[in-house]
């Protein structure tokens, strides 16, 4: 166990893995897998197209350059949703919740913590692990304040942003918006 306990710290602390696996930024078709000279370039055609967009954003989120450590897990012409991963590795949880949301980033990191444990033997109880993914992902930054009497910016235990939300829409005032936090 002590072999794989740094990837579990790793884990618990959100730190960035050394040589991250590389995940989908956008939803689509793979188009192209060609290599570069050391690196392989995936192409990913949205789904959605927006003429919005400059054609060097449009390529920045298409176009994905995986580094020669990590072998790809895709196939051209596979079908891919944001946050999907397009190399192994272990995923970068500060990228991860972002794009896959905090449903899968929870069951991501759960299965990870199993499968270190799994690996020498050992079961491990689910609902612990859930706990403590629970405590990560139980803090929000209050983004615009409203009538909540909290200040921009503050960090607070998402049943104490939800309460506030409550009592401000009970008495008619403006909401708090938040963002959810992933804290190790």
């Amino acid at each position: 166990i002590t072999m794989g306990l740094p990837r579990v710290e790793e884990i618990f602390e959100c730190r960035m893995p050394k040589a991250p696996a590389l995940l989908a930024r956008v939803s689509g078709v793979i188009s192209d897998i060609v290599r570069d000279g050391d690196e392989w370039v995936i192409t990913i055609i949205p789904e959605t197209a927006t003429t919005t967009k400059t054609a060097k954003a449009a390529k920045k989120e298409t176009e994905y350059r995986a580094s020669p450590l990590r072998q790809i897990v895709v196939k051209k012409g596979a079908s891919v949703q944001k946050g999907d991963f397009l190399t192994d590795g272990s995923a970068d949880l500060d990228e991860l919740y972002p794009l896959a949301g905090k449903e899968r980033a929870q069951d991501y990191i759960i299965a990870e913590v199993t499968r270190i444990y799994e690996l020498q033997g050992v079961s491990t109880a689910r609902k612990h692990l859930e706990i403590i993914v629970k405590q990560m992902f139980s803090r929000v930054s209050v983004v615009t304040a409203g009538d909540t009497g909290v200040s921009n910016g503050e960090i607070l235990a998402d049943f104490k942003y939800e309460q506030l939300n409550r009592e401000a829409k009970e008495r008619g005032d403006e909401q708090a918006k938040g963002k959810q936090l992933l804290l190790g």
